[in-house]
C-alpha cells in the first residue's frame, strides 16, 4: 500500500498516512468548507504522487469555488492531460470556462465529455445553459428537451427549457414548463426567479414581483433573485426600494456586475448621478466590455455635465454593442449636447435601424427629441415605448409631462393618473401631476400631491421647485426653506437637472424675503448648472437668424402673394419669452369667441408634413395649419379665432404672413432688461437656451429685435405691436385695442382675463390668474449691478434703457 506522510501536530508527535487517508481527509476538510486544510492536504499528496489525476482535478474544483480561474484551469487540465476519458474531468472543467464566460470554450468541453458518454445529463444540462448564454437559444431549446429524454422532468433541463423558450418569446410554453418546475420542485429558487424574469419581460410586473419573493423566502441572499426583484421593482417606478436588492445582490457578491449596473439605473431614477457614475464604474470594472454599463455611465455623465467624458463612454458603448439602439440613442444624445448635430442624426438613424421593439430605446428617444424641443417626435417615441411596455408607469409618467408641455392637459392628467394607478408613491409622477394642477389653477389639489411627495421622499429637489412656484416662502424660519437649505450642502451630488431645480426654488425663496442680492446668486448658479446639459452654438444663431430674411427675400414674398389660405381664424401672439405673451392671449381668449390654444408647435408641424414651401404648396400649408389648431378646440362653442402664443414664431412670420394672409400677428414688447431678467429667473422645461447667460441673452435679444425691423419693413401693417407696460398701465384701452386688432365686437370679459377658467402651460401661469398688477414693471433696477454684463451688451448694440 502507497504511503504519505502528512504532517499534523498533535501533542509534537509525526503520523503517516497513507495516500488513499490523505485524500479522504482532504476531502473531508474540501467538503466542510475549511478550503484552507484541504489545499494543504492535496498539495502534500501531489508532492509524493504529482500525476495523481483525482487530485489535481479535486485541487482545480476547490479553486473553481473560491473563484481563482487561473489555477483551477491549471490542475483541471493537468487531471485531463493525466486522464483525458473521464468525462466528468471534461465537464467539470467546461465549467469553469463557463465561469468565466468562455461559453465557446465550454461548450467544447461538453461536447468531450459527451463524446465519450452521450447520455451525460450534467454534461447535457451544462452544454444547454452554455448554449443559451451564448444567445443561441434554439439550440439551447433543443439540448434542454434532449435532456428531458433522458431523464423525465430533471431539475437543470427544466430550468434550461424555460429558460431557452423565454428568450424566444415562446411566453405560453415557457409559462407551462415554469408551472410544471413549480410543482415539482417548488424548493428551487431559480425556478422562482426565472420565471418571474419572464413575466416581467411580458410586463406582467405584479405577478412577477409575487413570484421572485417566493423565491427570496427560500433563499433570501440569492443573488439572481435579488438582482430581479429589484429590475421588476423599477419598472413599477419603486426606484429606492429596488436600490435595497441591488445593494444586497452586490453586498453578498461583491463582483456582480448586472447588479451595479441596475443600481446606477436606480440611482438615475432617483437623480443621484454622482452615484450613478460610481455604480456603472464599478460593473465596468468588474466587466470591461458590458456594453450596458457605458450606456449607463454616458447618460449620467450627462446628467453631471461631463460630456467629454460622456462621449468617450457613449462611443465606447456602441463598440461594445453595435447592435444596441440604445448605444447609438445617448452617443446621439451627448452629440447634439456637443452641437454635433450632423454627426447625432447619423447616430440616431442609426438607432432607429435597431431594436425596434425595445420600449428603453423609445423612451430614450423620447427625451432627446423633448430636449432639441421636438414635442411632437417626444410623444411619437413615448408612445411607441407604451405600445411596447402598456403597463409601466414611468413611460406613463414620461407621456403626461410631454402632453403638458404639448397643451393636451386633460389627456396628460388622465395620463398622469393611470401612471399613479400603477405606483401610487411614484416621486416624478406626483411631481408630473402637482405640475399640472398647477396649470389649470388646482393649487391647493397641487399642495396636497406635493406633501404626499414630501412624505415619500423630503429630499427631491423638484418638489421644492413646484412648491416655491405656489407657495410664498417669507421667512427663513420657513420648514421647507430650511429643507433646501439643507439639500443645498449636497446638491452638487444631483446632477443638472436636480441641482438646478433647487437653486431656483431658493431664488425664488430669497426674492420673496427680499433678499435680491442672494436671489441673484442662487438664479446665476442655477442658469451655469442648466448651461452644462444644453445644445447651444452661440457662433451659429447669426446664420440661423439670417437665413429666416433670405428665406423670404423681395423676390419670394412677391411670388407668394395671393397664393396663401384665406382663413381670418388664427391670431400668432409671438416676441420674447416673458414679454407679455401670455397676458395678451388672456385678455383676447377671454372673448367668447375666442379659444386660446396656447404656445403651439404647429408651424413646425406645417413645416415638416409640408417640406418645400412654394407658391404651389403656400395655400396647402396655411390650411394645414388651419387644421391643425382647429382640430384643438375641444369647447363645442362658436369659434372665430384661435390663438397660438407661442413667442419663437417671431422667427416664423414671413411664412405666416404668406401662407395666412389674412392671420392677425400680434408682437408683444416689453422693457429689454424687464424682459431678460424674466428670463434669466426661468428654469424653461424646454428650449430658451440662450437664457441661461447674461450675455448670450442680449446677443439674442439684438437679434430678434433686428429681425423684427425686417419683418415690418417686408409686412407693413401687418403687425400690432403691443407694449407690457402700456398694457398693465392703461389697462382697459389696450384691451379694446387688442380686440379690434383682431376683428371682433367688444366684451367686457376681456376686461377680467384672471377669471378666465383654462390650463395655462407657461411660466407666467401664476401670475395670470391674478388680477392686472403692476409690480413686474422696472423690476430690473432692484438687480441693475449684477446685470452690468447685459447692459453692456444692450447698451453696445444701440438701445437706450432708459
Amino acid at each position: 500500500m502507497t504511503k504519505h506522510t502528512a504532517l499534523h501536530k498533535q501533542d509534537d508527535e509525526q503520523y503517516e498516512l497513507t495516500a488513499e487517508k490523505a485524500l479522504e481527509l482532504a476531502r473531508g476538510h474540501h467538503m466542510a468548507g475549511n478550503f484552507v486544510l484541504a489545499e494543504r492536504t492535496y498539495h502534500d499528496i501531489l508532492r509524493a504522487t504529482p500525476d495523481n489525476p483525482t487530485v489535481n482535478h479535486l485541487l482545480g474544483a476547490m479553486y473553481y469555488q473560491l473563484g481563482n480561474l487561473k489555477k483551477a484551469y491549471e490542475y483541471m487540465k493537468t487531471s485531463i492531460d493525466i486522464s483525458p476519458d473521464e468525462k466528468q474531468y471534461w465537464s467539470n472543467y467546461g465549467s469553469v470556462f463557463y465561469m468565466d464566460e468562455k461559453f465557446e470554450s465550454a461548450i467544447e468541453c461538453y461536447d468531450k465529455a459527451l463524446a465519450l458518454d452521450p447520455k451525460h445529463i450534467e454534461s447535457i444540462n451544462r452544454k444547454a445553459l452554455a448554449l443559451w448564454q451564448s444567445e443561441n437559444y434554439e439550440l439551447a431549446q433543443d439540448i434542454a428537451e434532449e435532456s428531458l429524454k433522458i431523464q423525465k422532468n430533471n431539475l437543470e433541463g427544466l430550468v434550461n427549457l424555460g429558460l431557452s423558450l423565454s428568450s424566444q418569446e415562446k411566453y405560453e410554453d415557457a409559462e407551462k414548463i415554469w408551472q410544471n418546475a413549480s410543482e415539482l420542485y417548488p424548493q428551487d429558487v431559480r425556478i422562482w426567479s426565472n420565471w418571474s424574469n419572464m413575466l416581467r419581460a411580458t410586463r406582467h410586473y405584479k405577478k412577477a414581483l409575487n413570484l421572485v419573493e417566493k423565491g427570496l423566502e427560500l433563499v433570501p441572499d440569492d443573488t439572481d433573485a435579488l438582482n430581479n426583484k429589484g429590475c421588476i421593482l423599477r419598472d413599477l417606478g419603486w426606484a429606492e426600494e429596488a436600490l435595497k436588492d441591488f445593494t444586497l445582490a452586490t453586498n453578498v457578491r461583491p463582483k456582480n456586475y448586472v447588479a451595479h449596473y441596475n443600481m446606477a439605473l436606480a440611482y438615475q431614477d432617483l437623480g443621484q448621478h454622482d452615484k450613478a457614475v460610481i455604480a456603472a464604474r464599478y460593473a465596468i470594472d468588474f466587466k470591461e466590455d458590458f456594453g450596458d454599463a457605458y450606456n449607463a455611465l454616458s447618460t449620467a455623465l450627462v446628467e453631471m455635465g461631463e460630456f467629454s467624458q460622456a462621449h468617450f463612454a457613449a462611443q465606447r458603448a456602441v463598440q461594445l454593442s453595435p447592435d444596441k439602439a440604445e448605444s447609438y440613442m445617448n452617443l446621439a444624445d451627448v452629440l447634439y449636447l456637443s452641437s454635433a448635430f450632423d454627426d447625432g442624426h447619423a447616430a440616431l438613424r442609426e438607432a432607429l435601424k435597431r431594436d425596434a421593439d425595445n420600449p428603453r430605446a423609445y423612451a430614450k428617444l423620447s427625451n432627446i427629441y423633448e430636449r432639441l424641443d421636438e414635442t411632437e417626435d417626444a410623444l411619437w417615441a413615448i408612445d411607441k415605448a407604451i405600445e411596447l411596455a402598456p403597463d409601466s408607469p414611468v413611460y406613463l409618467t414620461r407621456k403626461s409631462s410631454i402632453l403638458h408641455i404639448s397643451n393636451n392637459v386633460e389627456e396628460a392628467m388622465e395620463c398622469i393618473d393611470q401612471a399613479l394607478e400603477a405606483s401610487p408613491n411614484m416621486i416624478s409622477a406626483l411631481i408630473t401631476k402637482a405640475e399640472i394642477l398647477v396649470a389649470i389653477n388646482e393649487n391647493d389639489e397641487a399642495k396636497k400631491t406635493l406633501t404626499k411627495a414630501k412624505e415619500i421622499n423630503p429630499d427631491f429637489p423638484l418638489t421644492y421647485f413646484t412648491l416655491s412656484n405656489i407657495q410664498k416662502i417669507e421667512s427663513e424660519d420657513d420648514e421647507d426653506f430650511q429643507k433646501m437649505t439643507e439639500l443645498e450642502a449636497k446638491a452638487k451630488t444631483m446632477g443638472t437637472t436636480y441641482v438646478s431645480a433647487l437653486y431656483y426654488a431658493l431664488a425664488k425663496a430669497h426674492e420673496n424675503m427680499k433678499n435680491h442680492e442672494k436671489a441673484f446668486d442662487y438664479w446665476t448658479k442655477a442658469s451655469i448648472e442648466k448651461r452644462k446639459s444644453l445644445p447651444y452654438d452661440t457662433d451659429a444663431q447669426p446664420a440661423v437668424f439670417e437665413r429666416a430674411k433670405k428665406e423670404f427675400s423681395p423676390h419670394v414674398i412677391q411670388a407668394f402673394d395671393g397664393k396663401g389660405y384665406d382663413s381670418e381664424v388664427p391670431v400668432f401672439i409671438v416676441g420674447m419669452p416673458r414679454s407679455g405673451t401670455t397676458l395678451t392671449e388672456q385678455i383676447i381668449s377671454s372673448h367668447p369667441n375666442v379659444f386660446g390654444a396656447g404656445e403651439l408647435p404647429d408651424v413646425m408641424r406645417v413645416k415638416r408634413r409640408i417640406g418645400e414651401i412654394t407658391p404651389d404648396t403656400l395655400a396647402e400649408a396655411g390650411r394645414t395649419y388651419v387644421n391643425f389648431s382647429s382640430a384643438r378646440n375641444k369647447t363645442g362653442k362658436e369659434i372665430k379665432r384661435i390663438t397660438d402664443k407661442m413667442p419663437g414664431n417671431y422667427m416664423n412670420i414671413g411664412l405666416i404672413a404668406t401662407m395666412l394672409p389674412k392671420a392677425r400677428i400680434i408682437h408683444c414688447c416689453r422693457h429689454p432688461m424687464d424682459t431678460c431678467l424674466s428670463n434669466y429667473k426661468q428654469n424653461f422645461m424646454v428650449g430658451q437656451f440662450w437664457s441661461y447667460d447674461l450675455e448670450e441673452m442680449g446677443d439674442e435679444y439684438l437679434r430678434y429685435l433686428d429681425l423684427m425691423a425686417h419683418w415690418h419693413e417686408k409686412f407693413p401693417g401687418r403687425i400690432l405691436d403691443v407694449n407690457y407696460e402700456d398694457t398693465v398701465g392703461d389697462f382697459e384701452n389696450q384691451a379694446r385695442k387688442l380686440i379690434d386688432f383682431v376683428g371682433l365686437e367688444w366684451n367686457d370679459a376681456c376686461l377680467e382675463p384672471h377669471k378666465q377658467k383654462r390650463a395655462v402651460l407657461t411660466a407666467s401661469k401664476a401670475q395670470v390668474t391674478k388680477p392686472i398688477y403692476q409690480s413686474s414693471v422696472q423690476k430690473w433696477k432692484k438687480y441693475e449691478q449684477q446685470m452690468q454684463p447685459l447692459v453692456k451688451v444692450l447698451e453696445d448694440g444701440g438701445i437706450d434703457l432708459g
